[in-house]
């Protein structure tokens, strides 16, 4: 089964799951609340003659405007390295979230979005390479909730650049992306 179907198949599980007592409204998800959390990734690659490393941190907001329902914004900074230089990517952006409680201790928090992005590239990259892309992402954690009030993560993501910039820029990423966060009542 690809991706999509397998993703698709666990949010019909998820939203078909009761929600457990305690989970939902009266703990993480309920109208009201403020999510802060960072998303990270870092990610080294060996290609055939160099070796490529990658950060990329990703603090967001989110609001529950309704049960399990948010609405909120998430920066990015994605810093890479390889023997040719360097390229720093920043980037802002909306999203929107809905929350699959399963739990008390655990839940599903999906989240999808756009993100204007600036690409610049180190002074041995060249002069005048910097260009802005639009992107989409999607971002399903499977969220663990120790104590009242934090959670951690992990969960697969997408991310795809589709406009701006030059054809070859326009690329898709799939991954695994793990996030921590908290959050309280407004």
């Amino acid at each position: 089964m690809q991706l999509p179907g397998v993703l698709f198949s666990v949010a019909l599980f998820a939203a078909a799951t009761p929600m457990a007592p305690g989970a939902g409204p009266a703990g993480f998800g309920g109208q009201g609340q403020v999510a802060i959390s960072s998303d990270f990734e870092i990610s080294f690659t060996r290609l055939a003659d160099a070796d490529v490393s990658t950060l990329k941190l990703a603090p967001a907001a989110d609001y529950f405007f309704a049960p399990n329902l948010s609405f909120g914004g998430q920066a990015q900074i994605i810093y890479v390295s390889a023997p040719g230089g360097t390229t720093t990517d920043l980037g802002v952006g909306p999203r929107i979230g809905y929350l699959v409680p399963l739990t008390e201790a655990f839940s599903i928090f999906l989240r999808g979005g756009l993100s204007l992005r600036h690409v610049s590239f180190g002074p041995q990259m060249g002069a005048g390479t910097d260009y802005n892309l639009l992107s989409i992402f999607g971002y399903v954690p499977f969220l663990f909730h120790p104590v009242p009030h934090f959670f951690i993560g992990i969960g697969p993501s997408l991310f795809a650049n589709v406009a701006g910039g030059n054809a070859a820029q326009r690329d898709v990423e799939l991954g695994i992306q793990s996030t921590v966060g908290g959050w309280f009542d407004w």
